[in-house]
Protein backbone atom coordinates (compact mmCIF):
# COMPACT_ATOMS: atom_id res chain seq x y z
CA UNK A 1 0.00 0.00 0.00
CA UNK A 2 1.40 3.60 -0.84
CA UNK A 3 1.95 5.69 1.89
CA UNK A 4 0.76 9.35 1.06
CA UNK A 5 2.83 11.09 3.44
CA UNK A 6 5.97 9.71 2.01
CA UNK A 7 5.10 9.95 -1.48
CA UNK A 8 4.36 14.32 -0.93
CA UNK A 9 7.48 14.61 0.91
CA UNK A 10 9.39 13.08 -2.22
CA UNK A 11 6.99 15.24 -4.38
CA UNK A 12 8.92 17.79 -2.00
CA UNK A 13 12.31 16.82 -2.40
CA UNK A 14 12.00 16.16 -6.15
CA UNK A 15 10.24 19.81 -6.84
CA UNK A 16 13.07 21.47 -4.73
CA UNK A 17 15.77 20.05 -6.33
CA UNK A 18 14.22 20.54 -9.92
CA UNK A 19 14.09 24.60 -8.68
CA UNK A 20 16.65 25.39 -7.14
CA UNK A 21 18.12 22.63 -5.42
CA UNK A 22 21.14 22.94 -8.08
CA UNK A 23 21.95 25.76 -7.80
CA UNK A 24 22.05 25.48 -3.75
CA UNK A 25 24.17 22.44 -3.59
CA UNK A 26 26.62 24.10 -5.67
CA UNK A 27 26.62 26.93 -3.62
CA UNK A 28 27.20 25.03 -0.43
CA UNK A 29 30.06 23.52 -2.33
CA UNK A 30 31.92 26.03 -1.09
CA UNK A 31 32.90 27.94 2.32
CA UNK A 32 30.81 31.00 2.70
CA UNK A 33 33.89 33.01 2.95
CA UNK A 34 35.24 31.18 -0.46
CA UNK A 35 31.86 31.92 -1.81
CA UNK A 36 31.59 35.55 -0.87
CA UNK A 37 35.43 36.19 -1.77
CA UNK A 38 35.32 34.55 -5.09
CA UNK A 39 32.14 36.28 -6.38
CA UNK A 40 32.72 39.75 -4.70
CA UNK A 41 36.27 39.68 -6.87
CA UNK A 42 33.84 38.98 -10.10
CA UNK A 43 31.94 41.71 -9.78
CA UNK A 44 34.92 43.81 -8.86
CA UNK A 45 36.95 42.74 -11.87
CA UNK A 46 33.97 43.25 -14.24
CA UNK A 47 33.33 46.30 -13.03
CA UNK A 48 37.05 47.30 -13.56
CA UNK A 49 36.69 46.19 -16.89
CA UNK A 50 33.78 48.18 -17.54
CA UNK A 51 35.43 51.55 -15.77
CA UNK A 52 38.46 51.23 -18.06
CA UNK A 53 36.51 51.11 -21.16
CA UNK A 54 34.39 54.55 -20.29
CA UNK A 55 37.83 55.80 -18.98
CA UNK A 56 39.76 54.89 -22.07
CA UNK A 57 36.55 56.31 -24.26
CA UNK A 58 36.92 59.79 -22.25
CA UNK A 59 40.25 59.84 -22.49
CA UNK A 60 40.27 58.99 -26.34
CA UNK A 61 37.29 62.44 -26.83
CA UNK A 62 38.97 64.41 -24.52
CA UNK A 63 42.34 63.55 -26.35
CA UNK A 64 40.64 63.87 -29.86
CA UNK A 65 38.66 67.15 -29.58
CA UNK A 66 41.88 69.14 -27.74
CA UNK A 67 44.42 67.45 -30.49
CA UNK A 68 45.76 71.07 -31.37
CA UNK A 69 46.49 71.67 -27.35
CA UNK A 70 47.55 68.09 -26.57
CA UNK A 71 50.47 69.63 -24.62
CA UNK A 72 48.51 71.24 -22.46
CA UNK A 73 46.31 68.51 -21.60
CA UNK A 74 46.45 67.28 -17.65
CA UNK A 75 47.20 63.67 -17.79
CA UNK A 76 47.94 63.26 -14.31
CA UNK A 77 45.41 65.33 -12.89
CA UNK A 78 42.80 63.16 -15.04
CA UNK A 79 44.45 59.90 -13.57
CA UNK A 80 44.17 61.67 -10.28
CA UNK A 81 40.16 61.60 -10.99
CA UNK A 82 40.08 58.58 -12.40
CA UNK A 83 41.28 57.06 -9.61
CA UNK A 84 39.63 58.36 -7.22
CA UNK A 85 36.52 57.11 -9.07
CA UNK A 86 37.83 53.60 -9.54
CA UNK A 87 38.58 53.65 -5.41
CA UNK A 88 35.13 54.66 -4.62
CA UNK A 89 32.89 52.30 -7.23
CA UNK A 90 35.21 49.52 -5.76
CA UNK A 91 34.48 50.40 -2.20
CA UNK A 92 30.76 50.46 -3.07
CA UNK A 93 30.76 46.95 -5.38
CA UNK A 94 32.98 45.08 -2.40
CA UNK A 95 29.95 46.25 0.54
CA UNK A 96 27.41 45.92 -1.61
CA UNK A 97 28.38 42.33 -3.45
CA UNK A 98 29.33 41.52 -0.09
CA UNK A 99 26.38 41.69 0.98
CA UNK A 100 24.06 40.16 -1.26
CA UNK A 101 26.56 37.25 -2.30
CA UNK A 102 25.83 36.82 2.27
CA UNK A 103 22.54 36.93 1.85
CA UNK A 104 22.25 34.32 -1.13
CA UNK A 105 25.09 31.95 0.67
CA UNK A 106 22.34 32.05 4.05
CA UNK A 107 19.21 31.65 1.94
CA UNK A 108 21.01 28.65 0.47
CA UNK A 109 22.38 27.03 3.47
CA UNK A 110 18.34 27.18 4.88
CA UNK A 111 17.07 25.21 1.77
CA UNK A 112 19.76 23.11 2.14
CA UNK A 113 19.31 22.44 5.68
CA UNK A 114 15.21 22.24 5.48
CA UNK A 115 15.93 19.89 2.08
CA UNK A 116 18.03 17.36 4.87
CA UNK A 117 15.31 17.68 7.18
CA UNK A 118 12.89 16.04 5.07
CA UNK A 119 15.65 13.61 3.63
CA UNK A 120 15.52 12.23 7.25
CA UNK A 121 11.85 12.62 7.92
CA UNK A 122 11.46 9.92 4.72
CA UNK A 123 14.19 8.44 6.00
CA UNK A 124 12.41 7.72 9.35
CA UNK A 125 9.16 7.19 7.86
CA UNK A 126 11.09 4.01 5.69
CA UNK A 127 12.22 2.70 8.76
CA UNK A 128 8.61 2.42 10.56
Amino acid sequence: MVNENKVKMMTQLASYMETKGKHDLRIMRHFKLDYVSLNSFRVMLLATLGLLIIFGLDIVDKVLNNIENISEFDFIGQGTVYLTLWVLVMLFYAVLSGKIYRRRYAQAKDRTEEYEKLLNQLDEESLK
